[in-house]
């Protein structure tokens, strides 16, 4: 059941909380990753176009974007 009543939540990622995740020895990776597990398994995860965009600066190719 989700974490909101059994409605369904909708959760957007800031490219804030990826890079911390992506950056080696990053300051905020266990506060970033700690977020991104609250959030139940039944739960949407989505990022903006926006987001995605300014991911793709961080991986030599597109297809690594996408496996990410």
């Amino acid at each position: 059941m989700s974490s909101c009543g059994g409605i369904l939540m909708i959760n957007s990622v800031d490219t804030n909380i990826l890079m911390d995740i992506l950056i080696p020895n990053s300051a905020q990776v266990q506060s970033s990753l700690r977020c991104l597990s609250n959030i139940d398994s039944n739960d949407e995860l989505i990022i903006s176009e926006a987001v995605f965009a300014e991911l793709g600066s961080q991986f030599p190719s597109f297809n690594d974007l996408i496996k990410f």
